[in-house]
C-alpha cells in the first residue's frame, strides 16, 4: 500500500474513532429520542462529527484513488467510512446498521405519514394554501385534488376559527368525492411580525420609499415628524433587541435596509436595496431581522388557543418562528395536554437562530416519531 493510501486510512480511522465515541457522549440526548428514531439520531450525530472536520483534501484522495469521497453519505454515515475502509484492509465483525436503504426507507416512510402518497406524474407532494375565498369552490378544491394537491394548508395568521372549519370540511368533501387523499396542514400564526403603518401612508395602506431614503421603526409616532416614515412591527420587545449595523428585510426581502441608529426606543432604518418595480413598502408585509435575537416568545397565547382547533383537525402543525429546542418540548407539551395523539409538527426555520441550532432542533424533535422541517422564508 503506498504513503498516499496509508495516509487515507489513518484518516478514516480517526473519523471511525470520533463516530465510536458519539454515544457516549451524547447518551442523554439519544435516550430521550423516540425508539424508531434512535439509528437516525446516531447517525446524524456521526454526520455532524464528520462535517466538522476538514475532509475537502481527504476527499480529493478518496477520489483519485477510486474510492468513496464521503459526498453523498448523508444517511449511512459511519457505514459508508466502514465500507472505504474495508477496501484499505480493515475488518469489522459488524457493520454499522444505517445503510443508504435503510435511509432511503426512513424518508419514504417519513414523507408518506407527514404528506400523505405523492399523486401520479409528480415527484413530490404539493402544497396548496387555502384560505378564505376557497370557501364555498367545491369544484375548485376537487379540481386541485384531481390535479396533484396532496397537502392543503391552512394558516392560522388569517381568517378565524369557524372559517378554519369551513375549509376543513370543504377539503375533507373534496377528498371523498374524489377518493383522492388530502392531509391537512395547519400553521401556528406566531409572533405577528408585520408592517403597520403609523404616519404617512396609514390611511392608503402603503407608503412609497426610495433606495436611500430613512424610515423608522417605533411603536409610535411620539417625537417625529409627520412626513417621517414610520413603521411598528406589530410586535413588543422587537425594537428594544436590534442594534446598529442590524439588516431590516421586508416584504420576504424584497427591501431591505440597515438600522443606522437608535434612540428613544426606536430605530432608524436606511434603505439600501429595493428588488420589486413597485417602490412601496404595504400594510401588513412581514418584517424579518436575520442578525438580530428578538425576545419575543415563539408559542404566543393565540397560538395556545388554536391548539385544540389544530390537535382535532390537522394532520400536521407548523411550529412558526421556532428557535429553540425548549420551544419544541414547550409546543409538544402543550398539545399533549390536549390529546395524547397529536399531529406530527414541521419546523419552520425562519430565522438566524434556528438555522445555527438546527442541530439541537432535530434531535429534539427526534423524540417524536414523525416530524418535518419547512425552510419558510425567501428572506433568510
Amino acid at each position: 500500500m503506498n504513503q498516499s493510501l496509508h495516509e487515507i486510512k489513518a484518516q478514516l480511522l480517526q473519523l471511525h474513532q470520533q463516530m465510536s465515541e458519539v454515544s457516549s457522549i451524547f447518551a442523554a440526548q439519544l435516550q430521550s429520542v423516540h425508539p424508531d428514531n434512535r439509528s437516525s439520531a446516531l447517525n446524524f450525530l456521526n454526520y455532524l462529527a464528520l462535517r466538522k472536520t476538514d475532509i475537502q483534501e481527504l476527499q480529493y484522495r478518496l477520489h483519485t484513488h477510486g474510492l468513496s469521497s464521503l459526498a453523498s453519505c448523508e444517511s449511512h454515515t459511519r457505514r459508508q467510512i466502514e465500507v472505504t475502509l474495508q477496501h484499505l484492509g480493515v475488518h469489522f465483525d459488524e457493520l454499522d446498521s444505517c445503510t443508504g436503504e435503510f435511509g432511503t426507507a426512513k424518508i419514504e416512510e417519513s414523507s408518506n405519514v407527514l404528506f400523505g402518497p405523492k399523486p401520479e406524474n409528480w415527484p413530490a407532494s404539493v402544497m396548496v394554501t387555502f384560505d378564505s375565498s376557497f370557501l364555498g369552490e367545491d369544484q375548485l378544491t376537487e379540481n386541485l385534488l384531481i390535479n396533484g394537491m396532496g397537502v392543503a394548508r391552512i394558516n392560522c395568521a388569517h381568517d378565524d376559527e369557524a372559517k378554519w372549519k369551513q375549509m376543513v370540511d370543504q377539503i375533507r368533501r373534496a377528498s371523498k368525492n374524489t377518493g383522492l387523499p388530502c392531509k391537512i396542514h395547519i400553521d401556528l400564526a406566531g409572533p405577528k411580525i408585520r408592517t403597520v403603518l403609523l404616519s404617512k401612508g396609514k390611511n392608503s395602506g402603503k407608503i412609497k420609499v426610495d433606495q436611500g431614503s430613512i424610515l423608522w421603526l417605533s411603536d409610535t409616532t411620539e417625537g417625529l415628524d409627520k412626513q417621517e416614515a414610520v413603521i411598528s412591527p406589530n410586535e413588543p420587545g422587537v425594537i428594544d433587541s436590534l442594534k446598529v449595523g442590524d439588516r431590516v428585510l421586508i416584504d420576504d426581502g424584497m427591501i431591505k435596509g440597515i438600522v443606522e441608529r437608535l434612540e428613544n426606543g426606536r430605530a432608524q432604518v436606511r434603505i439600501i436595496r429595493i428588488s420589486s418595480k413597485k417602490t412601496q413598502i404595504k400594510a401588513g408585509k412581514g418584517l424579518n431581522f436575520p442578525d438580530s435575537t428578538l425576545d419575543i416568545p415563539s408559542l404566543t397565547a393565540f397560538d395556545r388557543a388554536c391548539l385544540p382547533f389544530v390537535c382535532a383537525h390537522a394532520d400536521t402543525v407548523g411550529y412558526s418562528f421556532v428557535r429553540k429546542a425548549s420551544e419544541i418540548a414547550e409546543l409538544r407539551k402543550a398539545m399533549r395536554a390536549i390529546s395524547p395523539s397529536y399531529p406530527p409538527i414541521i419546523l419552520k426555520i425562519e430565522t438566524h437562530e434556528a438555522v445555527e441550532d438546527l442541530p439541537e432542533l432535530l434531535l429534539e424533535s427526534m423524540a417524536d416519531r414523525h416530524f418535518g422541517v419547512m425552510i419558510a422564508r425567501g428572506d433568510l
